[in-house]
């Protein structure tokens, strides 16, 4: 199948059918497995998203002594991916490449302080309609979101 084409379509090398004529069921998803975000400094990123976020490094790959990838993660949650792409990283610059959950709207005014007395950009809160958030500017100017499961009401959003 390619990009665009319509979801009714089968790819190519994929049965349709089990070997008794029976249409097959969807396959189950698990859920994320990583995010991949372009940057245009491996060491750098890698150093704000641990030393800013409290995210882990769990690993950091290299090629001819330079740093092309690291693997960084929140707890238990989905990998992040820096990968060694700084025109990418340039073209994206403003926009949200992935949402780092928060428990409550109480969190996410301790991390708007903290990132305050640090002097890293950010937004202030935000109401949106799917919580209340902050956007936070990493060092290629992609954003990352503080984001709480909290929805607040309609009258509120």
């Amino acid at each position: 199948m390619s990009l665009g084409a319509s979801s009714s379509q089968t790819p190519p090398g994929s049965p349709s059918k089990a070997a008794d004529g029976a249409p097959m069921p969807r396959p189950q998803l698990l859920g994320i497995h990583h995010v991949r975000i372009p940057v245009s400094d491996v060491s750098v990123s890698t150093d704000w998203y641990t030393e800013v976020l409290g995210l882990s490094a769990l690993l950091i790959e290299e090629e001819e002594n330079e740093v092309v990838g690291a693997v960084i993660s929140v707890g238990d949650g989905p990998g992040i991916g820096l990968h060694h792409d700084p025109s990418r990283a340039v073209a994206l610059a403003g926009f949200c490449m992935v949402a780092i959950a928060v428990d409550t709207s109480e969190t996410l005014s301790k991390w708007n302080s903290w990132l305050d007395q640090i002097e890293v950009a950010h937004t202030g809160i935000i109401n949106g309609p799917l919580g209340w958030y902050i956007d936070v500017s990493d060092p290629d100017g992609l954003i990352v979101q503080l984001h709480t499961p909290e929805h607040p009401s309609v009258e509120e959003s």
